[in-house]
């Protein structure tokens, strides 16, 4: 990547951390003000949605997962993935706090509205665990 794209960026503020721990990942998401993540998923990672609970921008993919959750403008911003698209101009500033303010904002309520562990995720595990020990279809379907 360095060799790549290298000579454009600003050294100082690009971090290589190598393998962290989780609490340290954690801290260090809430101090970020972007996350970017460029994939192509087959599911969607864990790292998407606690960079949103924590509070990061995300700058994701266009990708059908991606886009599933993340709303180009509205809780995040979204770029091509398969190649560089002029109809999509973001330029992200830190500084510019409005620009990542708002988004970044909405981007938590995502997080807690879909993926909160105790009050929607676990009571769903639950309920499946549940279904599947007693011989019962689980409940509801595909969200």
């Amino acid at each position: 990547m360095l060799q790549e794209v290298g000579s454009k960026l600003d050294l100082k503020r690009v971090h290589f951390l190598g393998l962290i721990d989780y609490h340290a990942y954690l801290n260090l998401l809430q101090v970020s003000s972007v996350h970017v993540y460029l994939t192509y998923p087959f599911v969607l990672s864990w790292s998407f949605v606690e960079a949103m609970a924590c509070g990061c921008l995300i700058v994701g993919s266009a990708t059908p997962l991606c886009s599933r959750f993340l709303r180009d403008g509205s809780n995040g911003l979204t770029v091509g993935f398969f190649g560089h698209s002029s109809s999509q101009p973001h330029r992200v500033s830190t500084r510019s706090t409005s620009r990542v303010a708002a988004p970044a904002r909405r981007g938590r309520a995502t997080a807690l509205e879909q993926f909160d562990l105790n009050r929607l995720l676990l009571p769903r595990w639950t309920a499946l665990f549940d279904d599947l020990l007693n011989h019962r279809r689980p409940a509801g379907g595909a969200a």
